[in-house]
C-alpha cells in the first residue's frame, strides 16, 4: 500500500483460519492488530496519578528511549485493541 490507499476492509481471526488453514504450520500464529486512524494531531491532556506509579511510568519510559507521553500513548494502543 502507498500513502493515501485506501484501507481495505478489515478480516475477522475466524476469516483468516478459515481463509489461510493450509498454509498456517504449528510455528505460526495470526494476530489481531488494530486500526486505530490518526488524524495526525496531538492533544494535551491532564490526568491524575499516584506519584508512586507516575515514577514506575517515568523509570520504564526511559529504560526503553520514550518520552513519557510515548510511552502512555503506547500503553494505551495495546489496551484499546
Amino acid at each position: 500500500m502507498e500513502d493515501g490507499d485506501e484501507l481495505p476492509t478489515p478480516s475477522s481471526i475466524q476469516w483468516a483460519r478459515h481463509k489461510f488453514a493450509a498454509n498456517i504450520g504449528p510455528d505460526d500464529a495470526l494476530v489481531f492488530v488494530p486500526l486505530v486512524k490518526s488524524i495526525g494531531k496531538a492533544v494535551r491532556i491532564n490526568i491524575s496519578v499516584d506519584a508512586a506509579l507516575l515514577k514506575a511510568i517515568d523509570d520504564e519510559a526511559q529504560k526503553r528511549g520514550l518520552t513519557r507521553s510515548a510511552f502512555l500513548v503506547a500503553a494505551a494502543l495495546e489496551q484499546v485493541a
